[in-house]
């Protein structure tokens, strides 16, 4: 899923940031997990703090603070904002760098519409009684037994 960004860095180039933060070798996936403007999204739009979740952990879902699905979602959210722009930047010559913000911002939206529960994610981020539901426990000897399994089957 990661490795399947387009950006200057997977092809050993280098690129500013399609989000319009300003720096110039910013076309990178770690980079945009932390970027000015994700840290603004996370903070303004999807109630996340920018402090835990703006980093490349949570960008990759392995945070050990992600301890809800509403937080899962969000980030999965944000996720989908940010490729869908910077792709979209990435193909056009007149990319309007100034609203990227704004720009994520809808992206989320849109990627939520017609998914009642990504929708109400959105709804109740901001919402007094915000109640989460923690993810379940993972537990390792499942994790471990599935690992096995797998490599037992790509050295058939």
């Amino acid at each position: 899923m990661w490795n399947r960004w387009c950006t200057a860095r997977r092809f050993q180039t280098r690129g500013p940031c399609l989000l319009g933060c300003g720096n110039s070798e910013g076309d990178d996936i770690a980079h945009y997990c932390c970027c000015p403007v994700t840290r603004e999204v996370c903070k303004r739009r999807l109630r996340l703090d920018p402090e835990v979740y703006a980093t490349l952990h949570a960008f990759l879902l392995v945070h050990p603070s992600i301890g809800s699905k509403e937080d899962l979602a969000a980030l999965g959210l944000l996720q989908y904002g940010i490729y869908c722009i910077t792709n979209g930047r990435r193909k056009r010559a007149d990319n309007c760098i100034g609203d990227a913000f704004d720009a994520v911002a809808q992206s989320i939206v849109e990627g939520a519409k017609g998914h009642s529960k990504a929708m109400n994610t959105l709804t109740n981020r901001w919402s007094r009684r915000m109640q989460f539901i923690e993810l379940p426990p993972i537990r390792l000897v499942q994790w471990h037994d599935s690992l096995c399994r797998l490599q037992a089957l790509r050295s058939r």
